[in-house]
């Protein structure tokens, strides 16, 4: 490891508080710490563990306030987390994914029923059809 200032060859100093090696210059004197690195850059302060841990949970299908029970983390957390993979996976897929030719494209379909229960149904709506409607949603 080398110094910031001086730019020579520092020696190990003892471990520092999260059992991360520590370095001496021998030269100024200033204590560093090996750079480490860490999920999505510096902005998340959690171990790698848990990173993974999270990101497992919410591509399994878990719910973001399930994920955050069961990681241990704020909502907030597991949110701001899901944001910043769905940035870097779109940097990588713009970086990667280049003059592709699309001859078909593939959507799913997902549809739902809307209409009142019979019990909550006013008497002018009884048996009436047209506040059924059908909405349809499509995915790409």
């Amino acid at each position: 490891m080398t110094c910031h200032n001086c730019r020579i060859e520092a020696v190990k100093a003892g471990k520092g508080r999260n059992q991360v090696q520590r370095y001496k210059c021998q030269q100024c004197g200033k204590r560093f710490i090996e750079p480490q690195v860490k999920p999505f850059g510096a902005d998340m302060r959690l171990p790698k563990e848990t990173v993974t841990r999270i990101l497992h949970c919410l591509v399994e299908g878990n719910s973001a306030r399930s994920t955050s029970r069961l990681c241990g983390v704020e909502l907030k957390t597991v949110l701001s987390m899901l944001k910043l993979a769905g940035e870097h996976c779109e940097r990588l897929l713009e970086s990667r994914i280049r003059n592709v030719k699309v001859a078909d494209v593939q959507a799913d379909e997902i549809w739902t029923f809307v209409g009142k229960k019979e019990a909550h149904k006013r008497p002018s709506e009884a048996h009436d059809d047209k506040h059924r409607r059908r909405i349809y949603v499509h995915r790409n």
